[in-house]
């Protein structure tokens, strides 16, 4: 069939169905003849063309609509438009923001716990705007920890290993090699295990932290007592030991002088209140000395019946009171078990998203802490992926934040699945996720963010039977490329916006 063939048939059909011969009408029943007989037409594929030069979310939502023609094409990418520009009005304030927090997040990076202490605190007064003057409080504080803190206690190491370095790693090479002449490793562990058990103390409930960490060394390396300064120190702390019971005990003792003192006071009131005084008693007690001849027995026991009603009297209601008493610390007890049971479930659980089940942001932050030392005091090059969920709001106000949830959940496990064992993945907030990527460059680091974006491109996210589309960007930086952990955070945190900027569904290295 020729061009001039379908023209006829397109205006035969257009007067038989009544319908006006515009030049919409007319091009719309032109492509559906030329169609139906097998005809290539290039106009007729051009709202086609047209849609596949879209992303594939676009192209998945649009075919959802069915349009016609390029007219019904435009106005849902118009609609589509406006309904993004709305969405994205707070975005500027929401970046600085979220960059103000990145900021506060970077000085928790100290191997302190003071300094960690306080990062807390910090984070806290601005995760729920405190007031002003909260926050001058907290600028004083860490003024004060900046100005007092020390980390000479590193030198304490360099007696063990006879050597001059400024590497803790030479330091503990070299005591671990000194303690391997000559030591017998067997009888070592038999006799770290002694020391530990007279460590702990026999009656006090805890140990202090000096205590703690040394009965943790000898169970890890039991060679260390073959050390002269470790077995110094180790007198030095059972002492310490045996103080901490000597101080339980005094205070048991004094806690108990101080029932015996009520109860003695309760006892003279008895008496008081009784109807023989403390003079009727020391008569008593002065015809008991006498002699038993003289000593008219019927009056003192009749004398002595009263003085025990009255006692029998006071007594049940002291009784009362200190069952009372009991319960009442029965239950406070209780108490106290159940909330230190919440504690440590507490603890262990802050150490994990609750969502996404990867590693919370303060577990993070722990960790970024620890590959930051390796990094200086042994040049172990680590380096930062940021990733974030593309049209995470879209995603909601489509599906529901149900569906935002699942979808959640889904990208954790697919970040924490296929990595290194040495590698750390978690949830710094939102949608948005930190990867730590331990000696690792920043070519590598590239490639296990494009690795991660493909597999999340292409993986089937399923909600209540409804595929949606979901992708990431990312953003990349390596710390040698960076004067310190804070700029190297930061700039991960530049390239995901980056990226997120640009296109989305894409990886931005950091570019030095």
């Amino acid at each position: 069939m020729t061009i001039n063939d379908i023209i006829k048939t397109t205006i035969t059909r257009l007067k038989e169905q009544n319908i006006n011969l515009t030049p919409k009408n007319y091009t719309s029943m032109f492509c559906n003849v030329a169609k139906e007989y097998n005809v290539s037409i290039d106009d007729c594929e051009e709202l086609k063309k047209y849609i596949q030069k879209l992303s594939p979310f676009i192209q998945e939502q649009i075919k959802k609509q069915q349009p016609k023609d390029l007219n019904e094409f435009i106005i849902y990418l118009i609609s589509s438009l406006n309904r993004a520009t709305a969405g994205d009005i707070n975005k500027q304030n929401l970046t600085l923001i979220t960059l103000v927090k990145r900021l506060l997040q970077t000085i928790t990076f100290l191997h302190d716990k003071e300094a960690t202490r306080l990062a807390n605190i910090s984070l806290d007064r601005i995760e729920y705007l405190a007031d002003v003057n909260s926050f001058e409080m907290i600028k004083d504080k860490w003024f004060d920890f900046m100005t007092s803190y020390d980390d000479s206690y590193l030198e304490k190491l360099k007696p063990f290993c006879h050597i001059e370095s400024n590497n803790l790693e030479d330091i503990v090479n070299s005591v671990v090699k000194s303690m391997d002449k000559g030591s017998d490793v067997t009888l070592l562990e038999s006799l770290s295990k002694l020391i530990i058990a007279s460590l702990n103390p026999s009656i006090a409930n805890a140990v202090d932290d000096e205590l703690a960490a040394l009965s943790y060394d000898l169970k890890s390396s039991p060679i260390l007592l073959a050390d002269l300064q470790i077995q110094e120190k180790i007198k030095s702390l059972i002492k310490k030991r045996i103080k901490l019971d000597k101080e339980e005990v005094n205070s048991k003792v004094n806690s108990l002088n101080d029932i015996l003192d009520e109860l003695s006071k309760k006892l003279i009131a008895i008496i008081d209140k009784s109807s023989v005084s403390r003079e009727t008693l020391n008569q008593i007690k002065d015809e008991l000395q006498r002699d038993s001849s003289e000593l008219d027995l019927e009056n003192l026991k009749n004398r002595l019946a009263s003085i025990a009603d009255s006692l029998e009297v006071e007594a049940t209601s002291l009784t009362t009171k200190i069952q009372k008493e009991n319960d009442l610390i029965t239950n406070l007890q209780r108490r106290m078990h159940r909330l230190e049971i919440a504690l440590e479930k507490a603890k262990r659980e802050s150490k994990i998203d609750f969502l996404t089940k990867v590693l919370s942001r303060r577990t993070l932050e722990y960790e970024l802490k620890v590959v930051e030392s390796a990094y200086k005091r042994y040049g172990i090059e680590y380096s930062l992926v940021f990733f974030d969920l593309d049209n995470f709001k879209m995603i909601n106000d489509t599906f529901g934040h149900d569906a935002g949830d699942s979808i959640l959940k889904e990208l954790g496990k697919i970040l924490n699945q296929n990595k290194r064992d040495v590698d750390l993945v978690g949830r710094f907030g939102g949608e948005e996720f930190l990867a730590i990527l331990p000696k690792t460059d920043l070519k590598g680091a590239i490639t296990f963010a494009e690795n991660k974006r493909r597999i999340v491109e292409n993986h089937n996210f399923l909600y209540k039977g409804e595929r949606i589309f979901v992708t990431i960007s990312a953003g990349v930086a390596s710390r040698k490329d960076f004067d310190s952990k804070e700029e190297t955070l930061q700039n991960a945190d530049s390239m995901l916006f980056n990226s997120k900027n640009t296109g989305r569904n894409r990886v931005s290295p950091s570019i030095v």
